[in-house]
């Protein structure tokens, strides 16, 4: 019988591999990557890859593990082939175990676009500098920036603006200006300024 299935590892995280750490009442032996199963929810996926371990201890590492929302490990309830000291099999499986929260990483812009002049050089989310020239009666603009991933926070000259919404009008001095848009992703600690 499983006793627990905990997190090796903190919570949350963007990392694409994941340990937990699964304890069985007593030693058991025949425990393989095939003999559990993640349950997940939003877009994260991934892959029993390897157990380690000996007696009542074990390390399931999970790989591979992309997108965005939670995961957990189960021990599947029948088949494993996992059997005590007594060569009894074990059975009924475990599904109360610890979840990962996975968060994006992702900082990138997917479109940046402005209400006057022309980026130079066009858009490109790997490009973070750009130039706009703008006729001297332009007193003002606007910038719409748009986030690759839909939980990363936006912020155009300091303020808060929704992916895919155009910022508040920023003032614009005759000469040269510098206007920063910064990306801060889901696990808050990615920053991507252009």
């Amino acid at each position: 019988v499983v006793n627990s299935i905990t997190k090796v590892g903190s919570s949350p995280t963007n990392a694409s591999s994941l340990q937990y750490a699964v304890t069985f009442s007593e030693p058991v032996t025949g425990i393989d990557a095939g003999d559990f199963a993640l349950t997940a929810t939003g877009t994260v996926t991934g892959s029993v890859a390897n157990v380690s371990g000996s007696g009542a201890s074990y390390t399931v590492t999970v790989n591979s593990v992309t997108g965005v929302g939670t995961v957990r490990l189960d021990l599947n309830s029948s088949s494993t082939g996992i059997i005590d000291a007594a060569g009894n099999d074990v059975s009924g499986g475990y599904n109360s175990g610890e979840t990962y929260t996975v968060v994006s990483s992702d900082a990138a812009l997917s479109n940046l676009s402005i209400s006057s002049g022309a980026l130079t050089p066009a858009f490109n989310s790997n490009t973070t500098g750009y130039a706009v020239s703008v006729d001297n009666a332009v007193n003002s603009i606007i910038i719409t920036p748009t986030a690759n991933e839909s939980h990363a926070v936006i912020k155009v000259n300091n303020a808060v603006v929704t992916s895919g919404n155009p910022s508040s009008a920023i003032n614009l001095n005759v000469g040269n200006n510098t206007r920063a848009t910064e990306i801060t992703a889901q696990d808050g600690a990615t920053v991507k300024t252009y």
